[in-house]
C-alpha cells in the first residue's frame, strides 16, 4: 500500500481477521455471508478506511467465457449480472504499488 494507507495497515488486518471462519464463496456473491478472497480485501479495506480498493465489476463484462463449463457446472447458469471485485482489479487500484515486477 502506498504512503497513505500504511498507518491503516494493523487496523485493516484486524479487520479481515473479524472473517475469519467464514465458509470461501465459490459463486463469488458480493454479499459477506461467505467469502471469498478478493471480497476479503476490499471488505477490510473500506470498512477501515472508507476507500473501495479496484473496481466492482459485473461477471458479464469479464473475460468468462473460457469458464463457462465450469461456472454453470457450480451455478447451473452464467449469472451475467453478479458484481464482483476481482484480484486484476484490485491491483489496479491506485492505493497499491507494484512490489516484485511481473515475469515477462
Amino acid at each position: 500500500m502506498k504512503d497513505a494507507l500504511q498507518p491503516d495497515i494493523p487496523s485493516i488486518i484486524d479487520s479481515a481477521r473479524t472473517q475469519k471462519g467464514k465458509a470461501y464463496d465459490i459463486l463469488y456473491r458480493f454479499d459477506n455471508e461467505e467469502i471469498y478472497c478478493s471480497e476479503l480485501m476490499f471488505n477490510a479495506v473500506k470498512s477501515t478506511t472508507g476507500i473501495e480498493l479496484g473496481d466492482i465489476e459485473s461477471l458479464g463484462d469479464l473475460n468468462w467465457k473460457p469458464f463457462e463449463g465450469t461456472i454453470i457446472g457450480i451455478q447451473g447458469y452464467v449469472p451475467h449480472d453478479r458484481e464482483m471485485i476481482t484480484p486484476v482489479s484490485l491491483s489496479r487500484a491506485e492505493e497499491l504499488f507494484l512490489v516484485y515486477p511481473l515475469p515477462k
